[in-house]
């Protein structure tokens, strides 16, 4: 089944993926009046990193106060890094809203996308005729595919799925309702929802 929530394309051989990121301090969109400072920044999409992280400069800037405190474990061995609260919108307004990230020295990248969002939809890299491709969509037919298996005949996609048609024609297809519920734009052709 084709998605297309988030596509890049490299020419060639690439040795990594980046998008834009959209990032806040943390606050639940959906009970808050007030919505903090949005800005943007470059993201690294990184498969080796269990969890997702800020550096230096998205801290100071948005001025985020630290949550707590954890220890990371990475090739050059660990250390305890400052936790924070973020909002994170991708391209395709795919927004994780009240995310805990690490503060971590990056080079060439302010947001590491790690697993902790990646696992979250499928995911996919491919290279083909000469282009690298990196997919990426959320919510996961991995779900549509699980509440098939358990009789489920409703799924309600709340803050997303108003550009999700694939999916939710996939889920069509084997009798599943959906229903979105959705304050983002739609594109010119709307999903198959009830």
């Amino acid at each position: 089944m084709p998605k297309s929530a988030l596509t890049i394309i490299g020419n060639g051989r690439v040795n990594e993926f980046q998008s834009e990121c959209i990032v806040s301090e943390g606050f639940d969109p959906s009970t808050e009046a007030r919505f903090p400072q949005f800005l943007k920044y470059n993201g690294l999409w990184d498969t080796g990193a269990s969890h997702s992280a800020i550096s230096d400069r998205v801290v100071e800037v948005l001025r985020l106060k630290p949550i707590g405190k954890s220890t990371v474990v990475h090739a050059a061995g660990q250390h305890l890094v400052d936790l924070f609260m973020i909002n994170l919108v991708l391209p395709d307004s795919i927004a994780f809203p009240m995310i805990t990230v690490s503060k971590l020295v990056l080079t060439g990248t302010d947001i590491l996308i790690g697993m902790d969002i990646i696992n979250q939809g499928d995911f996919a890299i491919t290279h083909r005729n000469g282009n690298s491709k990196m997919s990426f969509a959320i919510p996961s037919s991995r779900d549509i595919d699980f509440a098939k298996e358990n009789g489920f005949t409703l799924i309600i996609s709340l803050d997303c799925g108003i550009k999700s048609v694939d999916l939710i024609s996939y889920a069509k297809t084997l009798g599943i309702d959906f229903i979105v519920c959705d304050h983002h734009l739609p594109d010119e052709e709307l999903p198959p929802a009830v």
